[in-house]
């Protein structure tokens, strides 16, 4: 019995078996699943068609006028309303108005010489001019109160140092007058003292507000049968009188 063998075809490119106008490779032993896409036809010219007549004449056509180019105008920028910026308020300390409001406060009960009060006038204006700065104001009130306190304040401090002087040099005064009384009594009680010791009456006259200071002279005097005794007075470094009949 003999075999038959069928020669299978070579491998290349054939009509996809599954239809269609692509085509499948096959590789010499079977089908794969490379495929080729069909061949696309060009167009078909207008000569090629049988009822295609060219024109006789030459076909002429107009060409537009080309028109000017108009260039557009430059932007020109015009005003228009003022956009406002919204401002946030930012948190500012204005130390000067606060220190000036809580020292005029002490000067009100506690002023020496006014200077709490100077000092709470200057920081209130310092205040002031920081709070013209910020926006919004900050401390102008405190530093307003600053001010007014600071001013009253200081007015009277310079009055009471006025008054405090002028009651010393009362009381200085006083002091002075009340010295030059009693050297002139203690001169009056010397001089009769000594007069009497002598045998002579008279009633003797000294100044009532004699000279107290170092080095300083004066005179008392005395009446005696119709004369006139004279007593030279001088007062020494510690405060005694000492004084001689001439």
């Amino acid at each position: 019995m003999t075999e038959s063998t069928t020669a299978l075809p070579p491998a290349g490119w054939y009509p996809d078996p599954e239809g269609g106008d692509r085509k499948r490779w096959w590789d010499g032993s079977g089908w794969t699943d490379q495929l080729q896409a069909p061949p696309v036809s060009a167009p078909r010219p207008l000569w090629a068609d049988d009822s295609y007549v060219p024109p006789e004449e030459p076909v002429s056509f107009t060409i537009p006028e080309a028109k000017p180019t108009i260039e557009p105008e430059p932007q020109r920028w015009q005003r228009g309303p003022a956009v406002r910026t919204p401002i946030v308020p930012v948190a500012v300390k204005n130390t000067p108005a606060d220190v000036g409001f809580i020292l005029a406060l002490v000067g009100v009960v506690i002023n020496p010489a006014g200077l709490l009060s100077l000092a709470a006038l200057i920081l209130g204006f310092v205040g002031l001019r920081r709070s013209g700065s910020a926006r919004p104001p900050v401390g102008r009130g405190r530093s307003i109160w600053a001010i007014v306190l600071g001013a009253v304040g200081t007015v009277l401090g310079i009055l009471s140092v006025v008054l405090l002087v002028a009651l010393f040099a009362n009381v200085n005064a006083r002091a002075s007058e009340q010295a030059a009384r009693e050297l002139s009594n203690n001169l009056k009680v010397s001089i009769l003292t000594e007069m009497v010791s002598h045998g002579i009456d008279g009633d003797v006259v000294c100044p009532e507000l004699p000279p107290t200071e170092p080095g300083s002279t004066f005179q008392c005097t005395a009446e005696h049968l119709g004369e006139t005794l004279v007593f030279d007075v001088e007062v020494r470094e510690n405060g005694e009188a000492l004084w001689q009949s001439r």
